[in-house]
């Protein structure tokens, strides 16, 4: 039980020092306060865990660099997983690195890798020793009376936002269905133009027209250059040169575009 006790202050600690983390880099990233984490309290679980997990697993290794590599495999796993798993039960995204390079389905970057690789080489060489040492110093009773009051807020604060935010996945869900329905809408009026423009061309080509495509099956419309305030515009070296399209090829596209 106090083993037990001991490994949730730890977990609780580092939640909040990851708290402390992401609000101060969201916080100068956005330029205003940004009170971050999942939950009301100032802690974010998934530091606490993936710290947990570096301590439990990966205290036995003494090169830094395979404790780098190790550690940026386990974090950027448990942050995949937590991605995903959230995003099944809320149907919601909670981050998204899609902008970043070198990322995975946009839950996990390389750069996120890389920097819980950093902190999980800082934490069992540097930190984590001397929380071990502080935690130690508590008596037992004392160790388990505030893991124990600790744990009653946190799964309070737990319960109530899963409560809150199962609302939200619902709310989220109806305007899903919502935006399918006007999608939907549009499509279909897009159909519709399609089948009006493919219209407009037969009528438009009469029976001398329509054979001259068909002779001529290489026959383009020029487009003009571009222009700027209704100016053309040619550079030196011809950047700007107009463009030509195969109108068998537009008419072909008018028609497979109307089929779909």
């Amino acid at each position: 039980m106090e083993q037990l006790a001991t490994y949730f202050l730890w977990f609780m600690l580092y939640s909040v020092l990851g708290w402390v983390w992401e609000t101060i880099l969201c916080s100068l990233t956005e330029g205003h306060f940004v009170y971050r984490g999942f939950l009301n309290g100032p802690y974010c679980p998934i530091y606490g865990c993936g710290a947990l997990i570096d301590i439990v697993f990966l205290h036995w290794i003494v090169n830094p660099f395979a404790l780098f590599i190790l550690g940026a495999l386990l974090a950027s796993t448990l942050e995949y997983i937590t991605s995903y798993l959230m995003e099944t039960y809320f149907h919601a995204r909670w981050w998204d690195y899609s902008d970043k390079r070198f990322n995975l389905n946009g839950r996990i970057c390389l750069e996120g890798a890389v920097l819980f690789g950093l902190f999980t080489v800082l934490l069992l060489k540097g930190i984590q020793p001397h929380v071990k040492y502080a935690v130690e110093q508590l008596a037992p009773a004392a160790s388990l009376s505030l893991a124990s009051i600790l744990a009653v807020g946190f799964a309070y604060d737990v319960t109530y936002t899963l409560i809150k935010v199962h609302k939200l996945g619902a709310k989220l869900i109806q305007l899903r269905g919502e935006l399918k329905t006007q999608l939907d809408t549009k499509l279909e009026q897009v159909r519709f133009d399609l089948n009006a423009q493919q219209q407009r061309i037969r009528l438009e080509l009469n029976a001398q027209e329509q054979r001259m495509v068909s002779a001529f099956p290489n026959i383009k419309i020029t487009l003009p250059s571009l222009t700027h305030k209704g100016k053309e515009r040619h550079s030196f070296f011809k950047l700007w040169r107009p463009q030509r399209i195969l109108l068998s090829e537009l008419i072909e596209k008018q028609r497979t575009r109307f089929k779909h």
